[in-house]
């Protein structure tokens, strides 16, 4: 089975996280870390970067390497595996606005990410990624 390289950002404000609900599938109307599939030949930083800049129209100035997530989505037809590289960073300037993939966009405290329609381990990829930030 053919693995798809994706990525994620947690761009973190204070004490809240920066979610995407999701404007097409797979997903649609789920809140995610913004993020979205490596194209070919690019580094998953450099996919990173363009995701969230596509997404939200932000760019980060730095990002962390904070977790790598495998996901088999077995309801496809055939099955597929992603393999989603998340980063982290600190929110510094700038207004995000839902781009293009994003229905909309929202800043959340991870207490109340639990409450929302999310897609699967959202709450534990935010959790793992809170105390990557303390070089930040």
């Amino acid at each position: 089975m053919k693995v798809i390289q994706a990525v994620s950002v947690a761009i973190w404000k204070n004490d809240r996280v920066l979610l995407a609900r999701r404007g097409r599938d797979p997903a649609k109307g789920l809140w995610s870390l913004p993020g979205g599939k490596v194209k070919a030949g690019e580094l998953v930083e450099q996919a990173a970067r363009r995701e969230i800049f596509e997404e939200t129209g932000l760019t980060l100035d730095h990002l962390e390497y904070a977790d790598v997530n495998r996901v088999v989505r077995s309801q496809d037809n055939p099955p597929r595996t992603f393999e989603i590289h998340v980063f982290a960073t600190s929110w510094t300037t700038g207004d995000p606005v839902a781009g293009d993939d994003a229905a909309e966009l929202d800043w959340f405290e991870p207490q109340q990410i639990g409450d929302l329609p999310t897609t699967d381990g959202l709450p534990e990829f935010v959790a793992r990624t809170q105390p990557t930030l303390s070089g930040l």
